[in-house]
């Protein structure tokens, strides 16, 4: 680029520039100051009802009462749900999930992309991609090491790294 042309880019911007904040400070699309009808006629539009104090007062002063009902309603001692949280407390004893527990064996020359693979391959981890990045942001690609390791299901992304690097 020579002289002739920085000047010319430079020029076309403060023109553009000029161009931009007349058209936005002299046509009056955006009102300089915002009083109260300019405010209620918005909120209008937008489909907000715009409320004086005196007419919000009496509005709580009406819900009050259906308030209290509701309020005594709640406040009746009902056995039925205690029943249903001890059902449901021995549902979920019940219904606990399986730890899968995998033995993996890293050998030489396998790289986070291989591990992450076989990882994935036995349900250890969803995704093979984002434990990858995982051990490669995090600096534990670097850090694996030779073996056999006890690896479950249940271990996150920083437990598995700490598992494979032995530290």
């Amino acid at each position: 680029m020579n002289r002739r042309t920085i000047r010319a880019f430079a020029l076309g911007i403060l023109f553009s520039a000029c161009a931009v904040s007349g058209i936005y400070y002299f046509t009056g699309i955006i009102p300089k100051t915002i009083d109260v009808g300019y405010a209620e006629k918005m909120l209008s539009e937008e489909g907000y009802t715009v409320l004086t104090e005196s007419e919000h007062k009496t509005l709580i002063e009406k819900a009050e009462p259906e308030e209290l009902a509701v309020q005594e309603t709640k406040d009746k001692p009902d056995t039925q749900p205690e029943e249903k949280s001890v059902e449901t407390a021995q549902q979920e004893k019940q219904v606990q999930p399986a730890v899968s527990v995998i033995n993996i064996t890293i050998e030489s020359g396998m790289s986070p992309s291989e591990i992450a693979g076989i990882l994935h391959q036995y349900n250890i981890i969803d995704d093979q991609g984002e434990f990858e990045r995982y051990l490669i942001d995090t600096g534990f690609h670097t850090k694996i090491q030779l073996g056999t390791f006890e690896l479950t299901d249940q271990m996150s992304f920083e437990q598995l790294a700490k598992v494979l690097t032995k530290s």
